[in-house]
């Protein structure tokens, strides 16, 4: 519990910068995201942030996740259990859903700009692997629509992060962590796979079937 309040104490102490971040310079903001990153993780190595800047004094909000990442969603909770009120701040924990499923439907999704490449949701393709017997998670295998027009190979385990970032846009971190194990990247398309669209998955997870590809 002394570990948890000593951060709080610290986000509290330094509030005002993390408020003002989106205007200092690169290296400033780089080094406040390290030392946030950096006490997340001492608390848990799966702990992680992402910052909603306010404007207009509007509020900024501070979302604390463990990415969907089983081992970490119990120290998510512990930490948002003792948030005391921060001036400017909303904090909440585990990422909620976002993604409009009828623009990912039309193929009108707004594509993910990453690092090395740009992800629409509606390019992401699923199929079932197998469920374990005693959680009941699915574990799945991913594919990219995109991916064979792309000029360079990427690491195939960064894109299966890529899309696992999606997934806990499109069902929330909680439900993630709940219906979903083992994820695999399949870089070619296997034609006597079933696969399936983006937007049919919460339907798979719930009842294990799909109505259509």
């Amino acid at each position: 519990m002394a570990q948890l309040k000593a951060f709080w104490e610290w986000f509290y102490e330094y509030r005002e910068a993390y408020y003002c971040l989106q205007d200092f310079t690169e290296r400033e903001r780089d080094y406040y995201y390290h030392e946030l990153e950096m006490r997340l993780t001492a608390y848990h190595p799966s702990l992680s942030f992402i910052i909603k800047f306010g404007n207009q004094n509007k509020k900024a909000e501070l979302i604390l996740t463990a990415n969907g990442r089983a081992d970490g969603m119990f120290y998510v909770s512990n930490l948002i259990s003792i948030v005391p009120e921060i001036p400017k701040w909303k904090i909440s924990g585990f990422i909620e859903p976002s993604l409009d499923i009828e623009a990912i439907k039309k193929g009108k999704d707004a594509p993910y700009k990453l690092q090395e490449l740009d992800i629409k949701p509606s390019d992401i393709r699923w199929a079932p692997v197998d469920i374990d017997p005693n959680t009941y998670k699915y574990d799945l295998v991913f594919y990219l629509k995109t991916y064979p027009h792309f000029n360079q190979t990427f690491d195939e385990d960064r894109l299966l992060d890529y899309i696992y970032m999606i997934l806990l846009d499109l069902l929330g971190e909680m439900y993630v962590s709940k219906t979903i194990g083992m994820g695999y990247y399949e870089n070619e398309w296997i034609h006597i796979q079933d696969w399936y669209r983006l937007e049919n998955l919460k339907e798979f997870l719930e009842t294990g079937e799909v109505d259509f590809i």
